[in-house]
């Protein structure tokens, strides 16, 4: 790999990819639609070229594209994930395929809310499979990994407040630190024997319970456990907030590990892993920076 281009690189995700890739001294373009965004999140970037433009538009793609080998796009790693994501799915396929560029797909657990765009990651990954990886992602948490109910809990703990229970806390699950997912997936992709084959999913740390994680970040902060259940009235009125989208995809939690259990998948155990306290600990830290 010598040139990678990242699709949605404002992101949590998205910046932590372009940031493992430029580490590695592999030369990076991030394409995003919000200007000023990147240049404040990528900061380990000295020498990436920024290129604004439509996520929804192959032309806009291949023309950021120019020249690269490797193309990164993630999706459904938060719970607001935009239906539309399926039509940047599909301009992003056919960039690679203009450009002669490998594909990794890297998808989270909130795609199954999303059942047009669970086809759709078939389709492509059917076509393209000699040159394509896709690869699941648990729940990822991380001072960067925004918009996820574990995100909120995080933000809300580090203020001194209630987190929040959502879901049966005491069913075991994978969680993953986000700069380790974002190494394992660059890992995967530079090798070569990964492409073609089944969807890959990334395996590490032992499950873990809701209740457990709480009670890392609780002895992480310095503070009690806190954390409210939020349901009936609450999560009504935060859907008044929110938008009734976003509770009814929270409501959900539960049958979002369900799905992952049984799906068929190819797992890639990550080769260098954060255990769960220190990853907690430097979440919290960098939170506290950025205040």
């Amino acid at each position: 790999m010598n040139k990678a281009l990242v699709i949605r690189a404002a992101s949590g995700l998205g910046s932590s990819i372009a940031e493992e890739l430029a580490s590695r001294g592999i030369a990076v373009t991030v394409m995003t639609t919000k200007e000023g965004e990147p240049k404040r999140r990528l900061t380990q970037l000295q020498d990436a070229t920024i290129m604004q433009g439509s996520r929804y538009s192959k032309e806009d793609i291949v023309r950021a594209g120019e020249g690269a080998d490797t193309i990164f796009f993630h999706a459904n790693t938060t719970y607001d994930e935009k239906a539309k994501v399926g039509e940047s799915l599909q301009a992003v396929a056919a960039a690679a395929g203009m450009l002669g560029a490998k594909l990794i797909i890297a998808d989270g657990r909130y795609r199954t809310l999303l059942p047009q765009y669970e086809q759709l990651l078939k389709d492509v990954h059917e076509i393209n499979a000699a040159s394509t990886i896709v690869v699941r992602l648990s729940e990822l948490y991380g001072a960067n990994a925004r918009n996820t109910p574990l995100h909120y809990s995080f933000k809300q703990i580090a203020k001194g407040n209630a987190g929040i229970e959502l879901g049966d806390m005491n069913v075991a699950g994978d969680y993953m630190y986000l700069p380790d997912a974002a190494r394992a997936i660059v890992d995967l992709a530079l090798q070569e024997e990964a492409y073609g084959k089944g969807i890959q999913r990334l395996t590490g740390l032992q499950p873990i319970s809701g209740s457990e994680l709480m009670g890392i970040m609780s002895c992480a902060s310095g503070v009690a456990l806190m954390a409210r259940r939020l349901s009936g009235w609450k999560l009504s009125l935060l859907g008044m907030i929110e938008g009734e989208e976003w509770t009814e995809r929270l409501k959900m939690v539960d049958q979002l590990a369900k799905d992952e259990a049984g799906e068929a998948c190819i797992d890639v155990l990550l080769a260098a892993i954060t255990p769960h306290d220190a990853a907690v600990r430097e979440t919290f830290a960098m939170l506290a920076k950025s205040r």
